[in-house]
């Protein structure tokens, strides 16, 4: 299965564009993030610069955007105390990320 996003906002302030996705991660989730384009999910096809993305903490997870490779990463703390683990692998698909989105 592959992660997935349901676009509940999407609007246009007169060169500012607004939207909101509700992401389900994957049931495979991968090492380094899972690939999403949210330029694409929202249709903007004119989109030349995300200026903020702000993602809500999923399920006990902080979720992280990889804006260069477009990817989205998922930290746990992990049992050795140290500061945040990237979770590597496993089903995350019970895991729902809303993430919000301001670009031109």
């Amino acid at each position: 299965m592959a992660i997935t996003g349901v676009t509940t906002v999407n609007e246009v302030i007169g060169t500012i564009r607004f939207g909101v996705v509700e992401i389900t991660m994957d049931s495979s989730h991968a090492s380094g993030g899972e690939a999403f384009d949210f330029k694409a999910k929202l249709g903007w096809a004119s989109l030349t610069a995300v200026l903020s993305l702000q993602i809500s903490t999923a399920d006990g997870y902080v979720p992280q955007w990889d804006s260069a490779n477009g990817l989205l990463l998922l930290f746990e703390a992990g049992a050795d105390g140290a500061v945040l683990d990237e979770v590597t692998s496993g089903d995350m698909s019970g895991v729902t990320i809303t993430a919000t989105v301001i670009g031109i």
